[in-house]
């Protein structure tokens, strides 16, 4: 019978997936909020001193934001029964919560009325996304959601390109960005309608424990009765907070005794402080170093975005057949040495080959990092892992540009302008780092070969010991 079951070809529903992914494009929006606020605040803060400072303290607290409560929200999802199932129901007060702050921000008429709705987009779009991200595992036999996540991140990718079209189209038509941000917040409520109407969690779960059996998306490597079931039910409940906090996902994530998730998340910390960097401060090295027009480094950076869509889906295909860590290493391999290359490429053409080769690369490793985490999650706890994997993102992406803007500031007077070509050094010695933090990484595959599942039952047996 087991046999028979490891044999069974699993088949992701591409409809399904596709429909749930429109919770993630709603997502992609954000990107609007990114090219007008700094704008909106230069405009709102004046002279006052140290703008730039406070100008960046603002644009990362979605990140913090994230950091305190995705990962419980996530952990709150897995414990919500509702009749529209535990994922959905985040989503419906999330998103109109979000889109509403979103459409009133062109129209706030000082700074603090500002802050007070950044701060509520900030905390809905938390409320929601942990949750909207754990729904496509929830209803996906784990054997396909590589390829489940390739289409979630395709349709995340489609969101923020609809996002700078939005932005192009009626920015300069409507400086004050009351128009791009009304469409914003419609293209979001549109995107509820269409789960709420389409995707039913319960029929959907129904109807994968009829073709799949009741685990299809548990840990299928033999290892589950060895490891600590986090909040597993039946366990005693705490009432202190010292207790609380003892049982709580984080701390029994620490405390599992093969620590292959640890360290997947450290991977995935490195390749954001390094992704990040990139990111943020590729066009001033493209503008003060190269000498591009900022037009051309904002055409430069599209690109990632838009290899990173093209390339999703292959990367969850190849993951299946190769394996997911294998896949994950290629990619940070591939972009340390993309990325090393910058340094001595100085002509248009070859940076934007370089640049499509990056987008390539992250999305072999972007694709299957999360997969690994929602492998390694205990049963019932894929929302909760989803809040940490964004815990650690978002740690990374708080970090790194104040972490560089320090080396920046530091150089100046020795390097002058090219103190930015320090970035790609740093980018690579963090991929570096993430790629050795891979080969800790003993797990996160959905059928592991019987020398790997000895080795690991001999880590969990000693820990016992």
């Amino acid at each position: 019978m087991m046999a028979e079951q490891q044999q069974r070809k699993v088949k992701l529903d591409y409809r399904m997936t596709f429909l749930i992914g429109f919770a993630f494009l709603s997502t992609g929006i954000w990107q609007l909020y990114n090219v007008k606020m700094p704008i909106m605040l230069t405009f709102f803060l004046g002279t006052m001193p140290w703008k730039d400072f406070i100008i960046g303290i603002i644009m990362v607290l979605d990140n913090i934001t994230a950091v305190f409560l995705q990962p419980y929200f996530g952990a709150l999802s897995d414990r919500t029964r509702t009749k529209f199932g535990k994922r959905v129901p985040y989503l419906m007060i999330g998103i109109p919560f979000a889109a509403i702050s979103f459409v009133l921000i062109p129209q706030s008429m000082n700074l603090w009325m500002l802050l007070a709705l950044i701060m509520c987009f900030n905390f809905a779009m938390a409320l929601y996304r942990s949750p909207a991200v754990a729904l496509m595992p929830d209803l996906t036999p784990s054997e396909v959601r590589a390829k489940g996540n390739a289409i979630i991140n395709l349709m995340g990718g489609l969101g923020t390109i609809a996002a700078y079209l939005v932005g192009m189209l009626t920015f300069d038509k409507d400086p004050s960005g009351a128009t791009a941000f009304g469409i914003g917040g419609i293209i979001m409520i549109v995107c509820l309608v269409v789960v709420v109407t389409t995707v039913d969690e319960q029929k959907v779960t129904a109807r994968m424990v009829g073709l799949y059996g009741p685990d299809f998306a548990a840990d299928k490597t033999e290892l589950k009765k060895f490891r600590v079931q986090a909040g597993a039910p039946g366990a005693e409940k705490k009432r202190n907070l010292a207790q609380r906090l003892a049982s709580s996902d984080i701390v029994m994530l620490f405390r599992e005794k093969e620590k292959s998730a640890i360290f997947m998340l450290l991977a995935i910390f490195c390749l954001f402080m390094a992704f990040n960097a990139i990111e943020t401060f590729f066009s001033l090295y493209a503008v003060n170093v190269l000498g591009f027009s900022e037009g051309q480094a904002s055409n430069l950076m599209l690109f990632l975005p838009l290899m990173f869509i093209a390339f999703a889906l292959p990367a969850g295909i190849m993951s299946e057949k190769v394996g997911r860590r294998k896949i994950i290493k290629i990619g940070l391999l591939l972009m340390a040495c993309l990325i090393a290359t910058m340094i001595f490429t100085t002509s248009f053409p070859l940076v934007m080959i370089v640049v499509l080769g990056i987008g390539m690369a992250y999305s072999l490793v972007n694709i299957n990092t999360i997969t690994v985490v929602w492998q390694l999650a205990p049963d019932g706890k894929i929302g909760a892992y989803t809040g940490v994997y964004y815990l650690f993102s978002a740690l990374a992406q708080i970090i790194s540009p104040v972490l560089v803007g320090f080396f920046f500031s530091v150089s100046e007077g020795t390097l002058g302008p090219l103190r930015y070509a320090l970035l790609f050094p740093y980018g690579v010695v963090f991929l570096i780092v993430a790629f050795l933090m891979m080969f800790k990484v003993k797990r996160g595959e959905v059928i592991l070969s019987k020398e790997e599942i000895e080795k690991l039952k001999k880590v969990y047996e000693k820990a016992d010991d």
